[in-house]
């Protein structure tokens, strides 16, 4: 299933490009293995402070501040104090769709490495009432048109951070030649070799640039796609056999003693 934000209930696709929630951050980040998907997040700091891991970077952000993860990057929370975040989740074949001509500019964008994305967005001077109307919009009352104003509001803030001149951002062209064995994740599990055949590469150099790419190895972040996709699988009600079966788990002894590690 080469589009499957679905697994994680954004319900995300042309008709509905955008949606958005309020995280109440603890003391503690949550016990997961960190999400990786096609879909994009923008997350505002409304309170406290936050520190994550995006792919092989950690980097923190205190309140008024934002990050952006790119399609696949892994993502998650390592620390924070107590606070709340606005996740804005976003479809990201809409937002090429949208960009057009500039779409190589906002790929550009994610194929920077994270520390170096997020170093150039800090930098920027963006005028105050692109992330207001962002919160402002997304904290109104759900209907048809306070969607429509968020999702401009998004586009809005992307048309001022897409980089003009593209040969300043230190661009990880890796990633491109990734993007084969990232699309066709999905429940059933894919071996190392398999992945590197999918991208044309030995799967020795495939390791060497997955894990360059992610911070991770490839084993470990297929598992994690497939451990996301059993945690969705269970939030909607499915039981721990029904979820082991769907996403290619041993058993449910098997899936519920990867889930105990993290």
């Amino acid at each position: 299933m080469a589009k499957n934000v679905e697994l994680f209930d954004w319900k995300l696709d042309f008709r509905n490009p955008v949606t958005s929630m309020v995280v109440s951050c603890g003391t503690a980040s949550a016990p997961r293995p960190p999400d990786m998907h096609s879909a994009i997040h923008l997350g505002i700091i409304l309170e406290g402070e936050n520190r994550g891991r995006f792919g092989r970077d950690e980097l923190s952000f205190s309140a008024g501040g934002f990050y952006i993860t790119a399609p696949w990057e892994p993502h998650q929370t390592i620390k924070s104090t107590p606070g709340k975040i606005l996740l804005i989740t976003l479809n990201c074949w809409s937002l090429e769709d949208f960009f057009c001509s500039c779409k190589e500019n906002l790929n550009t964008l994610f194929r920077t490495p994270s520390a170096a994305r997020m170093a150039y967005t800090s930098r920027l001077k963006l005028p105050d009432e692109c992330l207001n109307k962002i919160i402002d919009f997304a904290l109104e009352s759900p209907s048809p048109r306070q969607k429509l104003r968020l999702w401009h509001a998004v586009l809005e803030l992307f048309m001022a951070i897409i980089p003009e001149q593209t040969g300043d951002l230190p661009v990880n062209e890796d990633y491109r030649r990734l993007l084969p064995v990232l699309e066709k994740l999905g429940n059933r599990m894919v071996t190392l070799s398999e992945a590197a055949s999918f991208c044309n590469l030995s799967s020795s150099r495939f390791s060497i640039l997955f894990r360059e790419f992610s911070g991770l190895s490839f084993g470990r972040y297929e598992r994690n796609f497939r451990l996301n996709g059993a945690l969705a699988a269970i939030r909607r009600g499915a039981t721990l056999k029904e979820a082991a079966a769907e996403w290619d788990f041993c058993d449910k002894s098997h899936l519920a003693r990867l889930l105990k590690e993290f």
